[in-house]
């Protein structure tokens, strides 16, 4: 049975009425002890270093294990720059031994300090920039690649640039969006040249590929109960259309 393809705004709208708004990118907050999403963009400087920050730590790794590392760093007043840069080597990566690799992600976080101080707190400088240079000086930093990068322009800078991470790659191949193993750069772009929204609506595609995959797309998949199975071609293969 040939079923029909999604398109991507097709898509997007079946994410927002199953899922409405996800208010990404999460701070830690300290008295509740938890992420919180206020679907919001940050409003000072430190916000921002927090996300970047959060962008290099969830590398490879669980957000629950994020959230015990930004913890860590908060609670002992190291969720700065200054503080990560001047701060040794030992004691920063016994604050982030949750995220697992925590020396090196503890040369990437002083890294990433280092281009904060020189750079990433002038904003009016930064704006003055097209999204692939910004995009291009990240990808300068060690231990900045692209999806690194892409969550730092859009959440901590509001830059329209669009993440793509494991869940979107296994939701758009499985939906059959796109081939398996196609490279970062190519999806990306695929997004920019087929999604007409704004920069809002890429932060919320993004959250909503990950709730969908952890909620239904998992690596054993829910078919099932999924409510896009009706056009998704790896349902279709299994049989449970």
């Amino acid at each position: 049975m040939k079923i029909e393809k999604f398109s991507f705004n097709d898509l997007y709208d079946r994410f927002e009425n199953a899922y409405g708004s996800q208010g990404w990118w999460p701070l830690y907050d300290i008295k509740k002890e938890k992420s919180v999403y206020e679907g919001r963009l940050p409003r000072r400087s430190v916000d921002r270093f927090e996300i970047a920050v959060g962008a290099v730590l969830t590398q490879s790794v669980a957000w629950t294990n994020v959230e015990k590392a930004l913890s860590s760093l908060k609670n002992r007043c190291m969720l700065h720059p200054e503080a990560i840069l001047s701060a040794p080597h030992d004691d920063v990566a016994s604050l982030i031994k949750p995220v697992g690799y925590f020396n090196q992600k503890t040369i990437k976080l002083k890294e990433l300090a280092a281009w904060f101080l020189d750079r990433g707190v002038k904003t009016s400088s930064l704006k003055k920039l097209s999204t692939d240079d910004f995009r291009q000086e990240l990808l300068a930093v060690k231990g900045v690649g692209p999806e690194t990068a892409d969550s730092i322009l859009l959440y901590a800078y509001d830059v329209k640039s669009f993440v793509v991470d494991a869940y979107t790659n296994r939701i758009l191949s499985r939906i059959g969006l796109i081939g398996e193993n196609v490279k970062y750069e190519a999806v990306r772009q695929l997004f920019h040249d087929k999604f007409k929204g704004e920069k809002e609506e890429y932060r919320q595609y993004h959250a909503f590929f990950v709730v969908h995959g952890k909620e239904y797309c998992r690596k054993r998949p829910l078919c099932e109960s999924c409510f896009l199975q009706n056009r998704c071609m790896f349902a279709q293969s299994l049989g449970r259309l």
